[in-house]
């Protein structure tokens, strides 16, 4: 438990990858053209505090064309019209983006792939409640 005050502190950790769809690892397989995962917390060694954020890397491999992905908070939300933490892919290219997710009611997110592509992401700290 944080001791009091430290409410929105920023806590580093060694990288851990919470999603490969390249082995089916946390967040299914390889997404298609205009495909659509589920990544979760569930099960990851945070303190005994859900955060209100995390902080690390989303990376787009081995996609099959130009295209982009882009990252939402699950909670029952609809892709959004003006994209978060889009990152503009090419075909065969890995291409990476360190971002800072909030982790939402449910503390998970959607991941969208316009061209297809396979994800990866790696928490690498997090914000306390």
């Amino acid at each position: 438990m944080h001791p009091v005050g430290t409410a929105g502190r920023f806590v580093p950790m060694t990288p851990q990858r919470i999603c490969d769809t390249r082995t089916s690892f946390r967040c299914g397989p390889s997404l298609r053209q205009d495909g659509t995962t589920r990544i979760a917390l569930d099960g990851f060694p945070y303190e005994p505090v859900a955060p209100t954020a995390v902080v690390g890397n989303f990376t787009a491999t081995r996609s099959i064309a130009p295209g982009y992905l882009t990252v939402w908070p699950s909670a029952g939300e609809a892709r959004p019209d003006v994209f978060d933490h889009p990152i503009s892919i090419s075909a065969s290219k890995r291409r990476a983006n360190h971002v800072v997710l909030g982790a939402g009611s449910e503390r998970s997110w959607s991941v969208y792939t316009e061209s297809g592509s396979d994800i990866l992401f790696d928490i690498d700290g997090y914000f306390t409640a």
